[in-house]
């Protein structure tokens, strides 16, 4: 984290999760319960036993112009958790 002082050993990590929030797809519901599912699995890999740290983040957006000239913007992050080891409730 930036401005704790202390660094991150990137060597103690032996699995990474990826987990995805948002959709680049303009035909998907913007509260789809995928986002929401995968919001839960974020908060669980962060807090719950072994805990996880977030090491990288992808950002990616889409700007769509509709018929009527209005703009829509559509955006994913997707987050990439770091774990000594792959916690035994994750199950993929």
């Amino acid at each position: 984290m930036r401005g704790s002082g202390e660094g991150f050993d990137l060597t103690g990590v032996g699995f990474i999760k990826r987990i995805s929030l948002g959709n680049l797809d303009v035909q998907a519901a913007a509260a789809e319960p995928g986002n929401e599912k995968a919001m839960d699995l974020l908060n669980r890999c962060l807090e719950d036993y072994p805990k996880g740290r977030i090491i990288g983040r992808e950002m990616s957006f889409d700007v769509l112009t509709t018929k009527a000239g209005h703009q829509v913007v559509l955006e994913k992050v997707t987050y990439h958790v770091g774990f000594p080891r792959r916690p035994a409730w994750l199950d993929e």
